[in-house]
C-alpha cells in the first residue's frame, strides 16, 4: 500500500472526529495551508480506499471514512458513516469547527462534538453540538417546540456561554431562541449561519496554523498495539 504522511493521518483523524466533512473545513482543521494540496491528499486517500465520497446539496464533495480507513485508525469494529437526513447538520458542525479554528485558534482536540462527548461517557440527555473552552455551540437549523428549546437552554446553562447558530432564511428560529432564553432567564448569543459561512469563505488559508495542537482530547485509536506502524502518532491520538 502507498505510504500515508503524518499530515494525512491527521486528516483521517479529523474526518473520523467529525464523521463527515467538506474539503474546505478539513483543510482548516488538519492544518493545511493550501486548499489544492488538501484536495490532492483527499483524492489520494479516496484512491487508496480509505475515504468515501458523497455530495452535499450544492454539489460539493463530502468525505467520510471507509471501513479500511477506520481500520487504519485502529477502529476495525466501528461502523462507517451512513449518509442520512442529518448529514447536512453534521456538515454544518464541521463548518462551525473550521470557523472556530479560524477565529479562535481552536485545535481539533479542543472541539468536543456530541459524538465525542457521548463516547467519553456523557450520559446527559441533551449535549451541545460542540463544546469549546467551556462554551456550548448549538446548530439549530429547524423549528422545534418552544418547550424543548427552553429545556435545552436550561440544560446548557452549566456552560460559561451559549452560542446558537441559526439559518438566515428562517429568522423565526433565532427569535424563538431569544424569547425562550428571556423566559428562562438565561443569556444566549445567536449568530446567523451565513456570517460563519462568509468568514470561512473569505479567510486566507495560507495563514492557517500547521500546528494542530496536542490532540489529547481527540477520539481515535481504541486498541492499537505498541508495535503498530502508527505508534509514533500516539501524541496525536491519545484516548
Amino acid at each position: 500500500m502507498e505510504m500515508i504522511s503524518d499530515r494525512e493521518h491527521i486528516l483521517l483523524a479529523v474526518i473520523d472526529r467529525l464523521r463527515i466533512i467538506r474539503a474546505t473545513d478539513a483543510a482548516w482543521l488538519a492544518g493545511y495551508t493550501d486548499y489544492t494540496y488538501c484536495r490532492k491528499c483527499l483524492r489520494k486517500l479516496c484512491d487508496m480506499g480509505l475515504l468515501q465520497i458523497c455530495r452535499d446539496s450544492a454539489g460539493s464533495n463530502c468525505y467520510y471514512l471507509s471501513g479500511r480507513g477506520l481500520a487504519v485508525l485502529g477502529k476495525q469494529t466501528s461502523h462507517t458513516y451512513e449518509v442520512s437526513a442529518t448529514t447536512h447538520h453534521a456538515l454544518v458542525v464541521g463548518r462551525v469547527c473550521a470557523w472556530l479554528r479560524r477565529t479562535e485558534g481552536a485545535s481539533p482536540g479542543e472541539l468536543l462534538t456530541d459524538s465525542v462527548l457521548r463516547s467519553k461517557g456523557d450520559k446527559q440527555r441533551h449535549r451541545p453540538d460542540i463544546v469549546f473552552r467551556g462554551h456550548a455551540y448549538e446548530i439549530e437549523l429547524n423549528h422545534k417546540p418552544l418547550s424543548l428549546l427552553e429545556k435545552n437552554i436550561r440544560d446548557n446553562n452549566s456552560y460559561q456561554q451559549q452560542v446558537w447558530i441559526t439559518p438566515d432564511n428562517r429568522p423565526g428560529i433565532a427569535r424563538n431562541l431569544n424569547s425562550c432564553a428571556q423566559r428562562v432567564g438565561v443569556r444566549i448569543q445567536t449568530i446567523p449561519l451565513v456570517e460563519i459561512e462568509k468568514q470561512v469563505a473569505t479567510a486566507d488559508i495560507h495563514k492557517n496554523k500547521r500546528d494542530t495542537g496536542t490532540w489529547d482530547e481527540i477520539e481515535s485509536v481504541v486498541s492499537m498495539p505498541a508495535t503498530h506502524s502508527m505508534s509514533k502518532y500516539t501524541s496525536y491520538f491519545k484516548k
